[in-house]
């Protein structure tokens, strides 16, 4: 068996500086808008999504990663530093995607409920961007149908189960969360 050795310098500084910015936007009033219908930024804990996408990367076909309602960019530079992966975000917060680009995280201020284009992604990641129910399941359901064959999905905080025709590679639903690759 043959394993691939990384640099656990870059790793370690990249997972070192998730932490730290995390914990320093937990307080940022950013992005609390009092429509009800966005989710203010919530970080899924860090070494849960690290393993998450240490389990979702066999089924993945390619190194293209995006994350809906990216925040400040702390999972993308764990996927892109940790997980070599090429990575997107989008958001629709200005004062987040201002810090993420600081990171040189390729961000683009759009709504999730506009945006086009997910099936030209290998591995998608979101956590619950929306706070309405009904919103984030048209957002699953936007998702689900627009992801292309092949893709897969990791997502938490869900509302639905993907469709029951998508393959499981990790299904964590009693706390709404899991990994579907698209048949």
């Amino acid at each position: 068996m043959t394993f691939i050795k990384g640099d656990y310098t870059r790793s370690a500084v990249a997972i070192a500086s998730a932490q730290e910015l995390d914990r320093a936007w937990l307080a940022s009033p950013a992005g609390r808008d009092g429509s009800g219908r966005y989710t203010p930024w919530m970080p899924f804990p860090l070494f849960d999504f690290i393993a998450m996408t240490a389990e979702a990367l066999p089924d993945i076909q390619g190194p293209r990663f995006l994350e809906i309602g990216c925040g400040i960019g702390t999972r993308m530079l764990i996927a892109q530093e940790v997980f070599g992966l090429d990575v997107q975000g989008i958001d629709r917060v200005p004062e987040y995607l201002d810090e993420a680009a600081k990171l040189r995280m390729d961000v683009l201020e759009i709504d999730a409920m506009d945006f086009s284009e997910y099936g030209e992604y290998d591995l998608l990641w979101f956590n619950r961007p929306f706070l309405d129910p009904a919103l984030q399941l048209l957002l699953e359901a936007k998702v689900w149908n627009e992801m292309r064959s092949g893709g897969v999905v990791m997502c938490a905080n869900l509302e639905a189960k993907p469709p029951p025709t998508w393959w499981i590679v990790l299904d964590d639903w009693e706390v709404r969360r899991g990994i579907w690759r698209k048949p």
